[in-house]
């Protein structure tokens, strides 16, 4: 127990640590504002001990003059007061808010300098509550709860020096019961803590489940499984239900408790002072100023404690952050990396081993190619033999465990990040279109890129032609995640993209997996206008795409099988020839189909493997 307390106010402090971290880049403002809310503090004291003159001098003895000075003096500190309040008001609202942009951007950064394995293992939905649900507890914690927190200190500081210069024995008595109030709490706030953490974590996941679930509506209507997502929706939002009742029954138990506590405090003051002042130990006006002096105090505790909650879960959402914050980059540039310039060498492995994170089989064993500038290389094999694996190293998504890729001469290790992928245009088989104009989704393989430019590389990946027939050409927009175009539309539109950037590296990874045959024979005649011009790899499983590469690199578990060009391997009859015959048996009754068959009698278009029937 007294390490769960310890661990949990670490943690609220730490929370406050890092808050401060973010809030001392607006120093000045910061002491402005503790400025103000010192005199509001300040004011609102004054106020109620003003009572003492006004029951004393001015009720008691009938004195008019004095109450209207008392009055006057009151007024006039009231008229500042109100321009102080909305001024720091004003000024924390706008403060709060670059606080809090300045986290979200730093996390924002953080993301973009993660590795591609971080992204593969976290939901995106949950990142997403992260930046959301999670920031905004801080943002609540922040500017509502900080600013009568921090006032409410100054107010119990200032409060209790006026009672002890009224009376020590009552301040005594106060200062036990404030003493009582904030600590019982602490024996409940670590679990408190602990239980917004696993809240957030809860919510977060419930995120992520959306997003999937709203992502994949086309499987679940496609196997009539909405009864079954809603029935587990359910469910999902009945554990929901059980951890958010704890928690904030735990948050609201934490800040109740000073109420309940104070609130029999000022019950044993009322009857201590009332019997003091039958006695003549003091007077009417201390009395009153006393007790009005007591409630703003159990004021400033109540706000101090209400807020609380405030504070437990901002310590939930800080530690999600911070899970994101102190994420190794992995992957960065090392000290002295250089640029990679013009390519004049070219690609080399040299034997290198490579094994995935979380994963104790390596993926590569011991691999060693020299791919030549130029050169049209095409790696294959089955699912999980190391072919995208390649493609990774040399992209930098990963490290090599051990042995050197090398590019132009240079080892990957040594290059800037930014220079390297300036020199490699990458078609993936995930294809990601943003919700923008078609041209702006091509022109993010180069920024600079002229609308000439863009439309040169639309027609080379084959894709012009069908663009200008749309309303609205390269200006129409490509729907949430490119939802406008089909999936072959979606694959041409990413190697224009790539071609843009007019790159010395073209990298194919699988891009031909939506493609019907008639597009594949398109883009494979793109790619014969390409050879030569730079170095194009690709991966692929259908291996007609294998036939016009200068090499082809065959993959086996890890290691490469053979290599050599398409025609040499089938005469070798080893690994390769035994791919090529089963990607003949897997279409041979599309081999029966006659020349003149309908599409309708075709082979599936993008069927994996699916390539022309080919005497061997």
């Amino acid at each position: 127990m007294e390490t769960g307390f310890v661990e949990n106010r670490q943690a609220i402090s730490g929370m406050f640590r890092g808050v401060y971290r973010y809030a001392k880049r607006y120093r000045a403002t910061i002491l402005f504002l503790v400025a103000g809310l010192s005199f509001e503090s300040l004011y609102d004291v004054a106020l109620r001990y003003s009572l003492k003159f006004v029951v004393d001098k001015a009720v008691i003895e009938k004195d008019l003059p004095s109450l209207l000075l008392i009055l006057g003096v009151l007024a006039a500190g009231a008229v500042v007061f109100n321009f102080v309040v909305i001024a720091c008001d004003y000024v924390w609202a706008k403060t709060g808010g670059r606080i809090i942009n300045d986290m979200r951007s730093d996390m924002f950064g953080h993301l973009q300098a993660l590795p591609v394995g971080y992204h593969k293992r976290q939901s995106a939905g949950d990142l997403m509550a992260r930046f959301n649900a999670d920031v905004g507890q801080i943002e609540e914690g922040l500017i509502l709860a900080l600013p009568m927190a921090a006032m409410g200190v100054v107010e119990i500081i200032i409060t209790l020096s006026l009672m002890a210069y009224l009376h020590p024995v009552l301040c005594g008595l106060a200062a036990v019961g404030i003493a009582i109030s904030l600590l019982i709490p602490q024996l409940i706030q670590g679990k408190a803590v602990d239980a917004n953490f696993r809240l957030r974590s809860e919510e977060g996941r419930m995120v992520g489940y959306l997003q999937e679930n709203l992502t994949g509506q086309s499987v679940i209507k496609a196997y009539s499984l909405e009864a079954h997502s809603s029935r587990d929706f359910g469910l999902r939002l009945d554990r929901l239900l059980t951890v958010f009742a704890r928690a904030n029954f735990l948050s609201y138990l934490v800040s109740r408790i000073p109420s309940l506590t104070f609130l029999l405090l000022q019950l044993v003051v009322l009857g201590v002072g009332g019997y003091m002042a039958i006695n003549g130990k003091i007077t009417v006006g201390d009395l009153v100023a006393y007790m009005a002096l007591l409630i703003g105090l159990n004021m400033a505790i109540f706000n101090l404690t209400w807020m609380i909650p405030s504070f437990i879960q901002a310590t939930a959402g800080w530690q999600r952050i911070r899970e994101i914050l102190d994420e190794p980059v992995g992957i960065a540039d090392v000290p002295d990396a250089k640029p990679l310039g013009e390519l004049t060498a070219g690609i080399e492995l040299d034997h290198v081993r490579f094994v995935y994170p979380a994963s104790n089989e390596p993926a590569l064993h011991n691999v060693s190619l020299q791919i030549k500038p130029g050169e049209y290389v095409i790696f294959v094999g089955r699912s999980g033999s190391g072919k995208s694996s390649v493609i990774n190293l040399l992209l930098r998504f990963y490290e090599a465990s051990s042995g050197e890729v090398r590019i132009g001469g240079m080892n990957v290790r040594d290059v800037q990040l930014s220079s390297l992928r300036a020199n490699i245009g990458l078609v993936s088989q995930d294809i990601t279109l943003f919700d923008m104009p078609v041209a702006d989704n091509i022109r993010l393989g180069n920024l600079d890129a002229t609308q000439e430019e863009v439309e040169a590389a639309a027609k080379a990946a084959e894709i012009h032609e069908h663009i200008i027939t749309l309303p609205d050409g390269y200006a129409t927009m490509a729907g949430p995640a490119g939802s406008r175009f089909s999936g072959g539309e979606r694959q041409r539109i990413a190697l224009a993209r790539a071609l843009v950037r007019k790159p010395a590296i073209l990298v194919l990874d699988e891009f031909s997996s939506a493609l019907d045959p008639t597009t594949e024979a398109e883009i494979l005649r793109t790619i014969e206008h390409l050879k030569g011009t730079c170095t194009i790899l690709s991966v692929t499983h259908r291996l007609s795409m294998a036939e016009t590469a200068d090499r082809v690199v065959v993959m086996r578990r890890g290691r490469i099988a053979e290599t050599g060009k398409h025609d040499d391997l089938l005469a070798k009859a080893g690994e390769y020839a035994r791919l090529w015959k089963r990607s003949l048996t897997e279409t041979a009754p599309a081999a029966e189909t006659p020349a003149a068959a309908s599409p309708a009698q075709e082979a599936p278009a993008g069927q994996a493997g699916a390539v022309p029937v080919k005497e061997t």
